[in-house]
């Protein structure tokens, strides 16, 4: 193939306009899983920053209750399953150590931010730089769902339920092919 000067400046403007439509979609491999390196940050009704300060959305995400949460992620992601985080949980050495792998600086590169959490029922912002709580897609009742919560000063993830109406941040997983 012969690569001419305008042949070159397509390539180039091909991979420029893909890379900036992806920009913000950074991802690790962990395991066989590809998981977004952010928390999900799209403003949507019904989404929350902690102290209403979008400047804290910039660092740890939105905040989002259940139903919601399906709605954020990117096309080609979605809102894990139980069985996913499971998954990874399992990858990284199970139950006891892999939450301070999945933290800012752990060895996973996922980098879970302690964004805290809100509870809209009464009206309440918490545990900012303490816990981060994670949405799986799988319910535990009409009411309840499963999520994954760490914490600053414990090595372990907690698999967890709670109400769909409190609101927590969202990490996607890429869809299998």
């Amino acid at each position: 193939m012969n690569l001419t000067t305008s042949n070159l400046l397509l390539l180039f403007s091909m991979f420029l306009f893909l890379n900036i439509q992806a920009q913000d979609i950074l991802t690790v491999v962990i395991g066989n899983q590809v998981w977004m390196t952010k928390n999900i940050d799209t403003i949507i009704d019904n989404s929350y920053c902690f102290d209403m300060d979008t400047l804290d959305c910039t660092d740890y995400g939105r905040l989002y209750p259940w139903e919601t949460a399906f709605k954020v992620c990117p096309a080609g992601f979605h809102l894990p399953s139980d069985e996913e985080w499971t998954e990874l949980t399992v990858f990284l050495g199970g139950l006891n150590i892999a939450g301070r792998k999945l933290l800012i600086g752990g060895s996973s590169g996922f980098d879970a931010p302690l964004a805290g959490n809100y509870k809209t029922n009464v009206d309440i912002l918490s545990y900012l730089n303490k816990n981060a709580y994670f949405w799986t897609s799988t319910t535990f009742n009409a009411n309840v769902a499963w999520l994954r919560q760490m914490s600053k000063n414990q090595t372990n993830i907690n698999r967890t339920t709670a109400d769909k109406e409190y609101c927590f941040s969202v990490r996607c997983i890429k869809d299998k092919p």
